[in-house]
């Protein structure tokens, strides 16, 4: 997973920060994995989940109105590329 930092907008200009955590090094991605935003945590996400599915646990945090999600396509190790666009 890789955060995009130039796109990132806090409520004061250059204050938005993201990190992603590895907590296990592996070949074929499976499992479930969870978002944080401004302290908050998704529930647990199926690794494979749709655009949908995964647009729906971040609206149930309270420090997200709307979001746009587009899944990228599986690669050879059945891991997704996410584009999360903040629309609300």
């Amino acid at each position: 997973m890789t955060v995009h930092t130039t796109e990132l907008q806090g409520l004061t200009p250059g204050t938005a920060t993201a990190s992603v955590t590895t907590f296990t090094e592996g070949n074929v991605v499976s499992g479930t994995f969870r978002v944080s935003f401004q302290g908050e945590t998704t529930e647990d996400i199926d690794s494979d989940a749709s655009e949908s599915q995964l647009r729906e646990a971040l609206e149930k945090l309270s420090t997200i109105e709307t979001v746009s999600v587009v899944r990228g396509p599986v690669d050879s190790q059945q891991c997704y590329s996410w584009t999360i666009e903040f629309t609300g």
